[in-house]
């Protein structure tokens, strides 16, 4: 089953306006008793979520436990985000409180995936992490190849990450699936390359 579309909590939270010199969200959240809720209840979900972690709770029991111990969160922080929309005459568009809670606002439906879908996690914090090293060299490589190669980089960094996390030489997968490719077709199954293929073979 192909994961939904999702947004990331700390987008949420982090949205800051350049001209405020990099104020976040939550510093404009503050300044009402609504957006204090809001972030009351996103401190509850991570606390949740730092335990399913903790346990080392697969998608399926996260699935689950989500259901379970998040649905009031998520009903509160609707009726929160419900509230917001239905007053939001009160607050300045151009503000920089208005332009937070209308990022907020907006993100909101992309949020909805999390709490439904135990494969997905409630931040990016873990994937932005993995391809920082591609973003600090960036400008080094941002002509090179063509104008397929970003969906290619993406591919190759997530085979690699793959690896990684399960605690395996990212090298010595990629020396594998390149020794390996010379001798096959169109016709041979390429899933075989995956990650997961390599992992079974080294850890049997």
């Amino acid at each position: 089953m192909p994961l939904p579309n999702a947004g990331c909590k700390p987008l949420l939270l982090n949205r800051g306006d350049a001209s405020s010199a990099g104020l976040s969200v939550v510093t404009q959240f503050s300044s009402t008793q609504s957006s204090r809720r809001i972030l009351l209840q996103i401190g509850k979900i991570y606390r949740i979520e730092v335990e399913l972690k903790r346990r080392r709770t697969g998608p399926g029991l996260r699935r689950q436990a989500r259901r379970i111990l998040l649905r009031r969160i998520y009903d509160h922080l609707a009726r929160l985000f419900d509230h917001l929309k239905k007053h939001r005459h009160r607050i300045l568009p151009k503000s920089n409180l208005g332009k937070a809670l209308k990022y907020a606002r907006d993100q909101w439906p992309h949020l909805v995936p999390c709490f439904e879908d135990g494969r997905i996690e409630f931040d990016k914090n873990q994937t932005e992490g993995s391809i920082r090293p591609t973003k600090l060299g960036m400008k080094k490589w941002m002509f090179f190849g063509c104008e397929h190669t970003g969906q290619r980089s993406a591919v190759i960094h997530t085979l690699v990450e793959n690896i990684s996390r399960a605690g395996h030489d990212a090298e010595a997968y990629l020396r594998w699936v390149f020794e390996r490719l010379p001798g096959m077709t169109n016709q041979d199954d390429l899933r075989e390359l995956l990650p997961a293929a390599w992992i079974r073979q080294h850890e049997a």
